[in-house]
Parts: structure tokens; sequence; C-alpha cells
């Protein structure tokens, strides 16, 4: 898919996002992209208690 999106658009890949809990699970020997981890704050409404 990201290369039909550049393909698309002539625009590269800078980075890419996971969760913290997700970056310890990733292969970052297949991974050669900036890896920005982020920790989501707020939910869609449908998630909330």
């Amino acid at each position: 898919m990201v290369h039909q999106v550049f393909d698309a658009t002539g625009l590269g890949i800078k980075f890419i996002t996971a969760t913290t809990r997700q970056m310890p699970e990733l292969d970052m020997e297949r991974i050669n992209t900036p890896i920005l981890p982020i920790d989501r704050r707020l939910a869609p409404p449908w998630k909330h208690n």
C-alpha cells in the first residue's frame, strides 16, 4: 500500500507511528523508517466507559 500511495502522490514516507505498547513487538530489522512512538490520550466516543 505504501508503494501505491507513493506512485499516486510522489510523496515518500518520512516516519511511521506506533503505540509505545507496540514498540517492543516491532521487527526493527525490517523497518528502515523512523518510528514516532505515541500514546493515544483520546478515544472515540463509542469507546468511552
